[in-house]
């Protein structure tokens, strides 16, 4: 076997949060020799854009304000507000659409509310006054806590303790909105999880919704521009990246880490932070002896969300198109995701002509020129693969139902003949997503967000094995920089001024 190296520090994965960590390592110390394993040839992972007709068109269209993060990695990666709104929502119910818009600003988001639903103006102003106070005690969190901080815990993080544990349905429950419409517009922020509301913790949405609101942001130009940045800054810190090679196994020797990879090379090292599928990485990769039965037994019954169907396009049209929104929603049904869940986990067909939800993002990359996504979730990866067996004409024929499915409902908001203004496209279906990503049982992400797997029952970035660490994925552009700042604050016993939000 060939020494490919001998390293301080190896981050396993170089989406978003690998790249960060291991840049921040280096940030911080110099002299120590970073290591970034990734298996595809590039860093950004699912972040990655796909380049069409010389545009590239983003997986990642809004997120929150991530000047702060930005500033201490010095990166320069210029955004501007989402001036308008951070959703644009159409509701379809019986051949009537109902459309709501919710504006950037914390204040405007409240009155945009009240200007809607009249009838619940005090139980808006008390549901998001609670939703500002959780957000707050939040980023108030330190990655290490001294005796007296756990004493005030108590008094000065009494809504977050409060919630923790809390799903975001009983959450919204509480405040008996009189509105059923009110209550589906709060539960689309739900998709963010890709949960469904009762089964989504109470934190994720609510960090979401007040972050967005805000300062919702936009790339200036394309989102690949702060991974092309990125890749810039790993190489000026003098960050060893080994691209496109895939990791065979963990075991260790003596006081190291030997890294197998599967071109027969290795690398020691002293630690390892994992930014991996959690289930791929601890039941395929480290040597199991290294692990305990609990832990393991803890791992088998992680709960995985599930995968997405995405069209990724650029669009000619005649008309103009709403870019200034962060997404458009379209939303049919009642209990949506629930519904959609069920169809996930059951394996089954979930398109269903009055029950469904998708979001829709759109740039304008030149003048009537846009780049767009289509993005579907919860989808079930057995489902795909199910179909896939069927041989090749069946698979390509689920696809063009499925787009003319999405492309019908798009026709009766943004444009009657969208399909045809279509000039170049990518589909990645649930198939190709595990192709690109080997995502364990075909799915996203292991998710912190499912709520029996939230608050005190979340993984913690440390595991029975000294030395190994384990960065777990987080939806969203902000969570993947927000979890890797914590995790090398704590690696660091608190040098990055004892983990604060502006740092």
């Amino acid at each position: 076997m060939v020494l490919l190296d001998n390293a301080d520090y190896l981050v396993l994965g170089g989406g978003l949060s690998g790249a960060v960590t291991a840049l921040l390592l280096k940030q911080k110390m110099p002299s120590a020799n970073i290591v970034l394993l990734e298996k595809q040839s590039h860093i950004g992972g699912v972040a990655s854009s796909h380049l069409l007709q010389n545009h590239y068109v983003d997986s990642v269209y809004m997120y929150p304000d991530i000047s702060c993060f930005l500033k201490y990695l010095k990166i320069n990666f210029p955004t501007k507000r989402n001036l308008k709104n951070i959703y644009s929502i159409h509701f379809f119910d019986q051949g009537q659409i109902t459309s709501i818009q919710l504006p950037t600003g914390i204040q405007q988001f409240e009155e945009k509310l009240i200007q809607y639903f009249p009838e619940d103006q005090f139980s808006i102003k008390k549901f998001w006054q609670d939703c500002q106070n959780i957000n707050h005690q939040f980023l108030r969190l330190k990655s290490k806590f001294s005796f007296l901080d756990l004493l005030k815990f108590p008094f000065t993080m009494t809504k977050m303790i409060r919630f923790a544990n809390k799903d975001y349905q009983s959450f919204l429950n509480q405040y008996h909105f009189k509105n059923p419409l009110l209550l589906k517009t709060l539960q689309s922020f739900a998709g963010i999880g890709q949960l469904s509301p009762d089964r989504l913790n109470t934190l994720i949405p609510i960090i979401a919704m007040i972050n967005l609101a805000e300062k919702g942001c936009v790339p200036l130009q394309s989102f690949q521009e702060l991974l092309n940045q990125l890749d810039s800054r790993l190489k000026e810190e003098q960050v060893k990246c080994y691209f496109s090679q895939k990791l065979q196994s963990l075991s260790k020797e003596k006081h190291k880490f030997k890294m197998s990879l599967k071109d027969g090379k290795s690398i020691y090292v002293n630690q390892v932070i994992s930014t991996i599928d959690t289930k791929n990485m601890f039941q395929k990769i480290v040597d199991p002896d290294l692990l305990s039965s609990s832990f393991t037994t803890k791992i088998n019954q992680l709960e995985m969300t599930q995968s997405c169907f995405i069209i990724k396009a650029i669009v000619q049209p005649e008309m103009d198109y709403p870019c200034d929104n962060g997404q458009i929603l379209f939303y049919g049904g009642n209990n949506t995701f629930a519904f959609l869940l069920e169809k996930a986990e059951n394996h089954t067909d979930p398109l269903h002509s009055d029950i469904f939800h998708f979001a829709l993002s759109v740039r304008e990359m030149e003048e009537r020129v846009y780049a767009i996504e289509i993005l579907v979730v919860p989808v079930s990866f057995s489902y795909w693969l199910k179909i896939a067996k069927l041989g090749r004409n069946a698979y390509f024929s689920e696809i063009a139902r499925w787009e003319d499915f999405l492309y019908r409902k798009i026709a009766k908001v943004i444009d009657p003949d969208f399909n045809q203004k279509i000039i170049s496209k990518k589909i990645i279906t649930p198939i190709e997503f595990q192709g690109m990503y080997k995502l364990s049982e075909g799915n996203c992400y292991d998710m912190a967000q499912i709520n029996r797997q939230s608050g005190n029952n979340r993984f913690g970035f440390t595991t029975p094995i000294p030395g190994l660490y384990h960065n777990k994925m987080i939806l969203g552009v902000y969570g993947a920089f927000l979890q890797s700042f914590i995790l090398v604050d704590y690696l660091l016993k608190g040098k990055i001024n004892q983990y604060q939000y502006h740092f």
